[in-house]
């Protein structure tokens, strides 16, 4: 069942203490299946949410689209968990790290 696949993969969440450590995927409530597009490290989180679109302006405009892609990540990653995808960048991003389980972080 997911949500006791994804209680399992929170506990396991919650014992990640760095950035780059490798986070276990959570399951879409729809499918049943692991997130494809589910961040591997609390780093990506950060990557998808939109540290990049903030170099937007600076940024080649090849690689904007990519910004703006990695933003509508993290929304699809809360729509597939049945959450909320409204609110800022940064609150995506910190409701993201609290659906994963990880606490041992600053959640910000």
């Amino acid at each position: 069942m997911c949500s006791e696949a994804n209680a399992i993969a929170r506990m396991i969440n919650a014992t990640v203490t760095r950035p780059d450590q490798r986070l276990e995927g959570l399951r879409a409530v729809a499918t049943n299946r692991v997130i494809e597009s589910f961040p591997l490290n609390v780093t990506e989180i950060g990557i998808m949410s939109g540290m990049l679109s903030a170099l937007g302006r600076v940024l080649p405009e090849e690689w904007r689209a990519y910004c703006l892609f990695t933003v509508a990540t993290v929304s699809r990653v809360l729509e597939e968990l049945g959450q909320p995808t409204g609110g800022s960048v940064v609150e995506k991003r910190r409701r993201l790290k609290l659906l994963t389980g990880v606490v041992l972080q600053v959640v910000a």
